[in-house]
């Protein structure tokens, strides 16, 4: 069912080194090792990662990157839904990276960059705060300049991989009033140094969060990130791009969950008879790969046209995929859960964690209301 067609000789080449990788080192029981820290990510994992030049796939060659495209950060990301890839990739390797390459370049970004790629550093998006919903512009921190740079106060909550960031790459208002697109700029921050307060958990789906308290945190005048108040286009470009490799994360969970289904029907017996003979069954599981299939073709569309300089078509296309993955797969994480039943959520299954990822990724970056709203705006103005 993998879109293999699609794929060229690098790609193919790549999905199946990622895959082998994972097959081999990432199993349930590995992942969810007793020694390993709960919330924590895996610098074995990471370090790996940075080998097989995954953390600089889609960062250009002059900075020691790849220089590939989303398509192919696609065929990473299926493969990491598939195995429950828990490590902070969308955070560090995609998201951020895509704001740093948004500044004009010096030694320090250019620094940060070589970090991210050779698995360095651990870099998180401080943008979303208590009042946001999935607002991008809706930003009440603020920055304030002084004879010595900025001064910085507000709150950012929900950082996803904020846990275990040691660098944080911050969004706050410089001007305008609260709602207004202009007037947000981008920081770089150290964690933690003087003013800010961190207070950890882990998500529904196990990934290590973090909400900020930003309390008169100074900050040098290099710490900004690009022009003074033109930090949006920047935010909804990269967020885009995070989205649509989102989009390939959940398309490869709805895989596995899938997969597993098909194969329990085929074993569990009621009255005498496996359970996938019955008529029932087989429709839903139709119901369930038309589904995927659906969301497949979605996902790889977002993939092919998320690097499109015209801003509307990438903004409408990848909510399209959005929405639709995100409706996708609450149905197949349900249906999996139903024909399991009870068993689907102990522990010797990777079922429910999949179902609590999906969870996790429909409501990051826009949930299925959010995407059918900016697209049906959207489609009314091209």
């Amino acid at each position: 069912m993998e879109m293999q067609a699609h794929l060229d000789e690098n790609q193919r080449m790549l999905g199946d080194a990622v895959a082998r990788y994972l097959q081999r080192n990432y199993d349930l029981q590995s992942r969810h090792d007793a020694t390993r820290p709960a919330g924590k990510h895996s610098p074995a994992h990471w370090a790996a990662f940075a080998d097989l030049g995954l953390l600089g796939l889609t960062i250009p060659e002059s900075y020691g990157g790849m220089g590939f495209d989303a398509t192919s950060t696609y065929v990473v990301m299926e493969a990491f839904g598939r195995h429950l890839v828990t490590e902070p990739y969308v955070s560090t390797a995609i998201l951020c990276p895509q704001l740093l390459l948004h500044a004009p370049s010096d030694a320090a970004h250019e620094k940060l960059l070589s970090d991210v790629i050779t698995g360095t550093r651990i870099v998180a998006f401080a943008h979303g705060e208590p009042q946001t919903d999935y607002t991008l512009h809706n930003v009440e921190t603020r920055a304030v300049r002084d004879s010595g740079g900025w001064v910085l106060n507000g709150r950012k909550s929900v950082v996803i991989h904020g846990a275990i960031a040691d660098m944080l790459l911050i969004s706050a208002r410089t001007s305008g009033t609260l709602l207004s697109p202009e007037g947000i700029s981008l920081f770089l921050l150290d964690p933690c140094q003087p003013g800010v307060t961190r207070n950890e958990y882990a998500s529904v789906d196990g990934m290590p969060c973090a909400d900020f308290h930003f309390n008169g945190v100074r900050l040098e005048p290099a710490a900004l990130l690009g022009l003074e108040g033109e930090g949006y286009p920047a935010i909804l470009r990269a967020t885009d791009i995070a989205a649509a490799a989102l989009c390939a994360e959940s398309v490869g969970a709805m895989s596995a969950i899938f997969d597993a289904t098909l194969d329990y029907v085929k074993t569990r017996k009621q009255f005498g008879n496996t359970i996938g003979s019955f008529q029932a069954v087989q429709h839903r599981l139709v119901d369930m790969y038309l589904e995927l299939e659906q969301a497949r073709s979605l996902a790889w569309l977002a993939a092919m046209r998320v690097d499109s300089a015209d801003d509307i078509e990438r903004q409408r296309i990848v909510s399209a995929a959005k929405a639709k993955c995100s409706s996708s797969g609450r149905f197949i994480g349900q249906q999996g859960m139903q024909l399991h039943g009870g068993i689907g959520m102990t522990d010797e299954l990777a079922l429910g964690r999949h179902v609590k990822r999906l969870v996790a990724i429909e409501h990051t970056f826009g949930d299925a209301r959010h995407h059918l709203a900016r697209y049906a705006r959207l489609a009314v103005t091209t």
